[in-house]
């Protein structure tokens, strides 16, 4: 399953939450009952209820009795690990409160021990994330992806008195997501709902391919905007063939006609090692002017785009490059080993959609001089003998 987030006004704990339980309904259950494991004080309280507008029909998550908690991190850590909690919630909940603790870290200049949290701090805040964090476990399974997020603008009021929207931290957080201003002031992503993010990883596009939506969600936040609804929407889909995975990969594309060949091969194989680069894929081409030229191709985690761009600019002669985020499927595949002659030889195994098994015996694997003969006779035998066992894993499993 992979579940999509339109931050449509905005994206809080509360908003995400309230739109995966209305996406979801079992989930209220589930929610409950972490709920009723914490030390809370008797105060505090949640509820869900329904609101509808002129536009549409959602959920809203309410704490109620929620001003003070903790605000030291290491106090709010101590809580979450002395919690009667699932492990799961326990490691995702520490983890997100980690990435809020490093952001502000950055923010004040201060070590992460030494970060005290002041909104984030109260109870509504520390149920936001551990809540959010029981749905993500409990659909570990899951796939996510989130489009465009709006920054919002203007000023908000806090205990450090007036701050500029985004938040800083929030603004840290946000790096390497797609944003875009749309106009509408005040706070759209707050540093809950950008932690949140953060910690799931999401792909940056709700995928190509055709998929069946199984159900969808809405969840509104508590501020009000003129003209929009304050909602954050989820989208639930299933697939509708074998592919294994869906998700983003920055692309990068640029052509040189005014570089030494030699020099050329050099850029593009520093371009080749540079950390989360997948592939450098490069064609002869024919550019303005009759010039015969070379059309260079990279993929690159998104993650990393920034510095594979710089490399690219430093590494060739182009004066400029096009860049963008593509989805991409993948096949579900393992390694299995073989041996011939009793040489270790992985081969990879494939899975395609039409329930066919395909192995290949990387190249690498034949490259020590062996002639072709030899090179046959490994590749035959070992991609014979990856199928004929995967093979029989399969016959015992049934």
């Amino acid at each position: 399953m992979q579940v999509h987030i339109e931050a449509l006004g905005g994206l809080s704990g509360d908003m995400f939450i309230a739109a995966m339980v209305d996406s979801c309904p079992e989930l209220e259950e589930l929610l409950k009952e972490t709920f009723r494991r914490l030390d809370l004080p008797s105060s505090v309280e949640t509820i869900f209820t329904r609101i509808t507008n002129p536009q549409m029909s959602g959920l809203r998550f309410i704490v109620h009795g929620s001003d003070k908690g903790f605000h030291d991190h290491s106090e709010i850590v101590r809580f979450i690990e002395t919690a009667d909690i699932e492990p799961g919630i326990k490691s995702r909940t520490v983890n997100i409160f980690k990435i809020l603790a490093k952001a502000e870290s950055q923010v004040h200049g201060v070590s992460i021990d030494n970060v005290r949290f002041h909104e984030v701090g109260n109870w509504d805040s520390i149920i936001d994330i551990i809540l959010a964090a029981s749905i993500i476990d409990h659909h570990k399974d899951f796939q996510w992806s989130v489009g465009s997020l709006p920054l919002g603008e203007g000023f908000a009021n806090t205990q450090h008195g007036l701050i500029p929207l985004p938040a800083p931290a929030t603004t840290l957080l946000l790096e390497g997501f797609p944003v875009h201003r749309d106009g509408f002031q005040g706070e759209r992503v707050t540093p809950t709902g950008a932690a949140i993010l953060k910690h799931l990883s999401p792909s940056l596009s709700s995928g190509l391919l055709p998929m069946n939506l199984k159900r969808s969600g809405v969840g509104f936040g508590s501020r009000e905007l003129e003209g929009i609804s304050n909602v954050t929407r989820v989208f639930v889909f299933s697939k509708l063939s074998g592919w294994d995975t869906q998700n983003s990969i920055g692309v990068i594309r640029f052509y040189v006609d005014d570089q030494m060949p030699e020099d050329l091969a050099i850029g593009l194989e520093n371009i080749r090692r540079s950390e989360d680069v997948l592939d450098v894929i490069q064609l002869s081409a024919v550019g303005k002017k009759g010039r015969l030229g070379t059309s260079v191709e990279v993929l690159v985690e998104p993650r990393a785009m920034g510095n594979v761009i710089e490399c690219c600019l430093n590494q060739t002669s182009t004066l400029g490059l096009r860049w963008c985020y593509e989805t991409r499927s993948t096949l579900p595949r393992e390694v299995i080993d073989t041996s011939v002659d009793g040489e270790r030889l992985p081969v990879k195994v494939a899975y395609r959609p039409n329930g066919d098994i395909t192995a290949k015996l990387e190249s690498d694997q034949l490259a020590n001089g062996i002639g072709f003969g030899g090179r046959f006779h490994r590749r035959s035998v070992t991609e014979r003998d990856a199928l004929s066992g995967r093979k029989n894993d399969q016959d015992s499993e049934r």
